[in-house]
C-alpha cells in the first residue's frame, strides 16, 4: 500500500497494489477544521467516508447525540466526535474533530452621501456604521485617510474606502464610500429697491437653477413665492412708505443659501388741485397744493412763476392746467384741473331820467338786444327789488331814486349798472286849516278859516259844495235852517304844479230855542191877539199843542206848527172866557230825536 499524505482537508490519497490489506477505519484519529461562518452548515459525513451515521453516531462536547449537519452559526471552537458501531482491528474506532468558526469579514455596505461644502463634519462611523468594530483602515486615491470624520469644507468629492484583512478562511472585504461635496447655490436676491408707487410690477431674483426649490417670505406682492424671479407688485394708492424686507431661501435638496432683499416704496405725492373751475370773465382762479416737492405748472404762459405752490391768474378763455410735483424721492405726481369760462351779460339799457309830482309811475326795460340776461333784478334803494326784463312801480316820497340793474347770466355772471339820482318825486304841498270857530251854529252859521298849508303858491277852496274861493283865509257864511255837516275842501299848488287837498267836516250844531207867550188879548186890536210858541232846532213836524182850562178840560189842540190859538173854543164859534189856561207842547228834537215836553200857564184877558 502507498499512502500519500494529504496537506489539507481533504482525504489521503491512496493507491492499490495486488496486495489486498485490511484498512483500519479512520486513517486520523483527529483532525481540526478551520471554517467560515458564511458557509453556513457543515456535514461532518464529509471528512471520512466512514464517518457517516449508518456506521455509527455523532456527538457534541456534550455527549449528546447530533446530527453530522451542524451549523457555523458560534464563534471558536466546537469538539464534535464519531463513534462507529463496528470493531476494527486496525486502528481506533473513534475520530474526534475540532471545528474552529471564523466570523466573516464584513466591511458593510457600499453606502453614498452627498453634502454642502457648508455642512459640519460627519463621523465616518456615522457614514458606515460597519467601520464602528475598527480593524479596518480608510483610503482616499489609494491614500491612507486617518481623518476620523468627514468635514465637507476641507473634504473633496470622491471615493473612500475602507478595507478589513481576510479572517482566517474569511477572505478579506471592503467598503466603498462615495461622497460628493457640492460648492453651494450661486443665487442672489438682487439688490435693494427703491422706487415710486407708480403702479406697475418689478422683478426680483434671478433665472431658476436646475433641481432648485425657493421659499420667499412675506409673500406680500409676490406673484409666486416660489419662483426663483417672482414678480413684485407696486402699489399706487400707499400713503406711507412701504418697506418690505423679502427672505429668500435657496436649496437644492444638498445646499441651502439664503438673501435678503429690501424693497421700499415710497408714496406717490398726493397732489389735488380740483377738478373744475367755472369763472366769469374778468375773474381770478386760485388754486394751490399742500403736498411738499418741487411745483412745476403747465401752460407755464398763465403764470408769472410755475414753480411757486399757490398761483393766481385769470384765463381769456377756456382752457385746462395741470401741476406735477415731485418729491424728495424723486417721486412724481400729477392732477389736472379745467378751467371755463363763462361770458359776463351784456346789458343794453338807456333809461331817461324821469320827474314828476308824487305819485311817479315808473317804467323801465332793458333791450331784447342784451346778452345772457337770465336772471335781471332791479333795485331802488329804499323802495324795493324787481324781477324781470321791465319793472314798473309807482314812487310816492318826495326825493331823488338811485336805480342798479344787477344782471345774471345762467352760470350766475354779474353785470351791474348804476345811475344815480334817476328819479325824482317832487316836495308836494301839503293843504292844512281849520276853522273859527271850529264848530257853528245855528244861531252863528259863519266860519273864518285860517290856512296852514306848507310849500304852496294857489289855494282853491269849495264850501261843501255851496261855494267857492281863491282868497288865502276866506270867510263864509252857512245856511242854518237846520243842523248839518259841511264839508270844507282846501285844494293847493306848488311851483311844480303839485297839488295837495284836504277837507274837515264842519258841523252846524242845532241851538234849541222855545218862546210861549204868558198872556193874550184876543180882542183884534192886533197886539197879543192870538198864543202861538216859537221853537228852533225841532222838528216841526212832531209838534202838538194842548190847552187845558183849569178844570182839565181840552179846549184847543193842533199838530200844525204855527197855527194861533185865539181865545176860541170849539172852533170858533165860542170864546173862552177870561181866565188861567195851562197850555203842553210836545216836539222831536232834530238831532237826538228825542221828544222834549214844554208846560206853561197862558192868561187871556180881553
Amino acid at each position: 500500500v502507498a499512502v500519500q499524505t494529504s496537506q489539507n482537508s481533504c482525504p489521503d490519497g491512496e493507491g492499490t497494489v495486488a496486495i489486498v490489506v485490511v484498512q483500519p477505519l479512520f486513517l486520523l484519529n483527529y483532525l481540526d477544521l478551520e471554517m467560515c461562518a458564511s458557509i453556513g452548515n457543515y456535514n461532518l459525513e464529509t471528512l471520512d467516508p466512514d464517518a457517516v451515521v449508518a456506521n455509527g453516531i455523532w456527538t457534541d462536547q456534550l455527549g449528546m447525540v447530533i446530527n453530522p449537519l451542524i451549523a457555523l452559526d458560534f464563534s471558536g471552537i466546537q469538539h464534535y466526535t464519531f463513534s462507529a458501531n463496528v470493531g476494527n482491528e486496525c486502528g481506533s474506532n473513534e475520530l474526534d474533530v475540532d471545528v474552529e468558526v471564523f466570523s466573516v469579514v464584513d466591511a458593510g455596505p457600499d453606502a453614498s452621501a452627498v453634502y454642502c461644502f457648508t455642512d459640519t463634519a460627519v463621523p465616518l462611523v456615522d457614514l458606515l456604521p460597519a467601520s464602528a468594530s475598527g480593524g479596518g483602515i480608510w483610503t482616499y486615491n489609494n491614500q491612507s485617510f486617518t481623518s476620523a470624520s468627514l468635514d465637507p469644507a476641507m473634504h473633496t468629492s470622491g471615493q473612500y474606502i475602507y478595507s478589513l484583512p481576510d479572517n482566517g478562511p474569511c477572505p478579506a472585504d471592503f467598503a466603498t464610500l462615495s461622497v460628493v461635496v457640492q460648492q453651494g447655490i450661486d443665487y442672489e436676491a438682487g439688490e435693494n429697491i427703491e422706487l415710486c408707487a407708480s403702479g406697475g410690477s418689478v422683478q426680483i431674483g434671478q433665472p431658476p437653477l436646475p433641481n432648485t426649490s425657493y421659499q420667499w417670505s412675506p409673500t406680500t406682492n409676490l406673484s409666486n413665492a416660489n419662483s426663483s424671479f417672482p414678480i413684485v407688485s407696486i402699489p399706487s394708492n400707499i400713503t406711507s412708505d412701504m418697506i418690505i424686507n423679502y427672505h429668500v431661501v435657496v436649496s437644492d435638496g444638498v445646499c441651502q443659501t439664503e438673501d435678503d432683499l429690501q424693497f421700499i416704496v415710497h408714496p406717490l405725492p398726493i397732489v389735488d388741485i380740483g377738478d373744475l373751475y367755472e369763472i366769469c370773465e374778468g375773474e381770478s382762479v386760485s388754486v394751490s397744493s399742500n403736498a411738499l416737492g418741487a411745483y412745476a405748472w403747465s401752460p407755464s404762459f398763465l403764470f408769472e412763476n410755475n414753480n411757486a405752490q399757490s398761483q393766481t391768474f385769470s384765463p381769456i378763455q377756456d382752457v385746462n392746467i395741470s401741476l406735477a410735483i415731485t418729491d424728495g424721492y424723486g417721486c412724481t405726481s400729477s392732477d389736472n384741473a379745467q378751467v371755463i369760462l363763462h361770458p359776463n351779460p351784456i346789458i343794453i339799457f338807456n333809461p331817461d331820467a324821469l320827474a314828476s309830482c308824487s305819485p311817479l309811475e315808473v317804467l323801465y326795460a332793458v333791450d331784447s338786444a342784451s346778452l345772457n340776461a337770465e336772471i335781471i333784478l332791479w333795485n331802488i334803494p329804499g323802495v324795493g327789488n324787481f324781477n324781470g326784463s321791465s319793472f314798473q312801480t309807482t314812487l310816492y316820497t318826495p326825493g331823488q331814486y338811485d336805480l342798479t340793474l344787477h344782471v345774471a347770466s345762467s352760470f350766475g355772471c354779474i353785470a351791474t349798472m348804476v345811475f344815480s339820482s334817476l328819479m325824482e318825486v317832487y316836495e308836494s304841498p301839503v293843504a292844512q286849516f281849520r276853522s273859527v270857530p271850529e264848530e257853528i251854529t245855528t244861531l252863528n252859521p259863519i266860519a273864518k278859516f285860517r290856512n296852514a298849508s306848507v310849500g304852496a303858491i294857489a289855494y282853491h277852496w269849495n264850501f261843501g259844495g255851496l261855494g267857492t274861493s281863491n282868497a288865502f283865509e276866506p270867510v263864509f257864511e252857512f245856511p242854518n235852517s237846520d243842523p248839518a255837516n259841511f264839508t270844507i275842501c282846501l285844494n293847493v299848488i306848488n311851483e311844480f304844479g303839485c297839488t295837495d287837498s284836504t277837507c274837515v267836516v264842519l258841523h252846524l250844531d242845532n241851538e234849541y230855542i222855545f218862546y210861549a207867550p204868558n198872556a193874550i188879548t184876543p180882542n183884534q186890536d192886533g197886539v197879543n191877539d192870538f198864543f202861538s210858541p216859537l221853537m228852533l232846532g225841532f222838528d216841526e213836524s212832531t209838534y202838538t199843542l194842548e190847552i187845558f182850562d183849569r178844570w182839565g178840560n181840552l179846549v184847543f189842540f193842533t199838530k200844525e206848527y204855527g197855527k194861533p190859538w185865539t181865545g176860541n173854543l170849539s172852533g170858533g164859534e165860542y170864546f173862552v172866557q177870561n181866565d188861567v189856561y195851562v197850555w203842553q207842547v210836545q216836539v222831536k228834537d232834530k238831532e237826538l230825536a228825542d221828544y222834549r215836553t214844554f208846560r206853561g200857564t197862558l192868561t187871556v184877558f180881553r
